[in-house]
């Protein structure tokens, strides 16, 4: 379980049910208490600090400073800045009592959607800059999110930069955490309201001991139930009791059955006539249920929360309800009994969803998040070749057993393993280190050409030769000669090298005396010289030869472990020939790199890795272009193709800079686009859109 998902646990532990006593004190000895109770149990600002130290290295930012509003927006009741200090992360509560706001935090006060400001913009509006409260550190670069739920501004979520606006993905990304930190606060203003609020209605039931006496019962007995269904069940049971009701129905979300706008019901309590508003309020099948229970008058008793109307309850009766000033205030305190635990419920699941909606923000981060490779403890290491899977633990002791030693040595594996890394591991390793080590590439000579490439040749041997050439047998002498790709040798030049092999002497081509020569044998090839022995094309002496001390090389995809850290060390020579300064991988793109195949090998992954660097503008890969995968690129005549996320987002912003940036209203950018504003609103902020100075 991740460090976030531990601290909203925390918050459940909080928001327990109501006590069953009264809570002595007033208002707001309650309310202060329960801060402070709320501050034990979870910590704002360790939350923002961690949501900060994801987005810093993701997107370069600077500062973040978490702003909340009281419910009258005209102070600031805190405010948390976070902020890198040595690259250590740190968070400080900037504001704990309030504070006025200025006319610039005014107007950030009142965006009702994301603004990316700069300090040239500030000063010609206002004559200065935004300076943040109580820091004296100066940003250039402002970008402002309204955290915004139901209706009410909670805070502003601020991103300020030194040299950088915001790019065009950050807002996007930024929006999502914004969406994630009003949900919040929303739940933790709820929560903070006093526990007796839903038994402040004993004080207007009366004083009618028995009316008492059935209230304090209704709480005792709901306080103990945690589920709709039981609450539903409890409810009907009630009214059918104590009320004489033949019908009894919790709305808490439409339901198809009926016709009520739970957004926009009365909140107080109502006396229908079926008779006359009955298809106002349910469809016929229901009309029909009622009709067939007799039921002809609905009691619609709202469902409220600190004033906010969530549901309804629906009680049916087959007579009309004699409505004393008594029974009325019954009525009130039974809707504000039973609200409260409904509410509890409902915050409980808005939690669980939050709790959800924070894991998959913190996977997204945590995908786009540094790839830190770990250290290894193992036992066999090399100073030049990069390795820390089981598989190349056993080449390194191979190598440790053979190098010091004059065996021949044969290196098998695919392209693009190293084979030559592992044969200058051996040469430098042995003690013919201070002897040149002579690569030749079987594949690459001619045929024509090859013996004279190897063993050299005499002055006039064949046309063309005007001079005398040694071999490359002979440059190594007394050290060591890397065949590679041995397996593309002809049968005729096979019997030759056999017998430079078992003689250890030569002739040049055109020559007639032997020429002794020291040397160790190192081959490498991809081929499988065993099946190339039994199908004719290779000589068996020599195999058996060659193959003294055979040294498998793993396929990279055998060995996936060792991706991060060869990713990691060709990004630093690669970083550092081109003059780059990169941090490293994300974990995105280093997931992508294990998954895929590389049949290309080690070379493969070098050559990506060099491409990567070349074209990332961050300091940080966040992706890769895999091979074959659909996003990567490959040069095009075609014009690009845009997407329909992108389509709608260039729509929308050319819209708001033909209306001045207004969105409601009879000109407004809503009524040209025929939708809500509230719903612009919303696509503004997850299109990622920036409200910048259109007039």
């Amino acid at each position: 379980m991740s460090e976030n998902q531990t601290d909203s646990d925390s918050i459940l532990k909080h928001f327990e049910a109501p006590d069953k006593k009264e809570i002595p004190g007033s208002y707001f000895e309650d309310l202060a208490s329960m801060h402070a109770e709320n501050e034990k149990c979870f910590s704002l600002s360790e939350l923002f600090q961690g949501v900060f130290s994801k987005l810093h290295p993701l997107f370069s930012i600077d500062c973040g400073v978490l702003v909340l509003y009281n419910e009258e927006m005209n102070h600031i009741t805190r405010a948390y800045l976070a902020e890198v200090n040595s690259g250590e992360i740190s968070c400080t509560e900037t504001v704990s009592d309030p504070v006025s706001l200025s006319l610039i935090t005014k107007q950030i006060a009142e965006f009702d959607f994301p603004v990316l400001k700069s300090r040239q913009n500030w000063v010609e509006d206002f004559g200065e800059n935004h300076c943040l409260t109580n820091h004296s550190t100066e940003y250039h670069f402002h970008c402002y999110i309204p955290l915004e739920r139901n209706g009410r501004t909670f805070g502003t979520f601020e991103l300020h930069n030194h040299d950088r606006e915001l790019s065009a993905d950050g807002l996007t990304f930024c929006c999502n955490i914004a969406e994630f930190l009003a949900g919040l606060l929303q739940v933790m203003a709820e929560r903070e309201t006093p526990k007796n609020q839903q038994t402040g209605a004993k004080v207007k039931r009366g004083g009618d001991p028995d009316i008492s006496k059935s209230l304090d019962q209704l709480v005792n007995d709901l306080s103990g139930i945690k589920a709709h269904d039981q609450i539903a069940n409890f409810i009907e049971r009630y009214f059918c009791d104590d009320f004489n009701a033949g019908y009894c129905k919790l709305l808490i979300k439409p339901h198809p059955d009926f016709l009520i706008n739970l957004t926009s019901i009365n909140t107080d309590f109502q006396l229908l006539d079926l008779s006359t508003k009955g298809e106002q309020i349910a469809k016929k099948e229901q009309l029909d249920l009622w009709k067939k229970m007799e039921i002809k008058y609905i009691l619609a008793l709202p469902l409220t929360q600190q004033k906010k109307l969530f549901g309804q309850v629906l009680v049916g009766f087959k007579q009309p309800l004699e409505m004393s000033h008594e029974k009325a205030e019954v009525l009130k305190a039974v809707s504000s009994i039973i609200s409260w635990p409904i509410e509890q419920l409902l915050a409980e699941e808005r939690i669980k969803q939050l709790q959800m909606e924070l894991a998959i923000q913190s996977a997204q981060l945590s995908a786009y998040a540094i790839h830190k490779t770990e250290e290894t403890d193992q036992f066999y290491t090399h100073p030049v070749i990069v390795g820390n899977s089981v598989e190349m633990q056993q080449v390194f002791k191979l190598l440790d057993l053979v190098s010091s030693s004059e065996t021949t040595v044969l290196i098998l594996g695919e392209t693009g393993t190293g084979k030559e890394l592992i044969a200058k591991a051996v040469h430098d390793a042995s003690g013919r280190k201070q002897k040149p080590m002579i690569k030749v590439n079987c594949a690459a000579i001619p045929p024509n050409l090859i013996e004279s490439e190897l063993f050299g040749h005499e002055r006039g041997s064949f046309t063309g030769a005007t001079e005398r050439r040694i071999g490359k047998f002979e440059q190594a002498h007394k050290g060591t000669i890397f065949l590679d790709e041995i397996g593309e040798l002809s049968l005729d030049l096979q019997v030759k090298l056999l017998r430079v092999l078992q003689e250890k002497e030569l002739e040049r081509v055109g020559g007639k005396t032997t020429i002794p020569v020291d040397v160790r044998i190192i081959s490498a090839t991809n081929r499988n010289l065993l099946e190339e022995v039994n199908a004719g094309r290779f000589r068996q002496d020599l195999f058996y030869r060659l193959n003294v001390f055979p040294v498998l090389l793993p396929p990279l995809r055998n060995r996936k472990m060792d991706i991060p850290v060869l990713a990691q060390h060709f990004l630093n020579k690669f970083a550092q020939k081109l003059n780059r300064k990169l941090q490293g991988f994300s974990k995105k793109a280093i997931a992508a790199m294990v998954g895929y195949s590389w049949p290309g090998n080690v070379r493969e992954l070098e050559h990506l890795i060099e491409r990567q660097i070349l074209i990332t503008t961050g300091n940080i890969i966040k992706e890769v272009e895999i091979p074959g995968s659909s996003k990567a690129t490959t040069p095009t005549t075609m014009t690009a193709v845009k997407t329909i996320f992108e389509n709608e987002r260039d729509h929308i912003f050319a819209v708001l800079q033909s209306c001045n940036g207004k969105i409601s209203g009879p000109n407004g950018a809503a009524r040209l686009l025929g939708v809500p504003a509230t719903t612009l609103n919303s696509k503004i902020k997850k299109l990622g859109l920036a409200k910048r100075h259109m007039f």
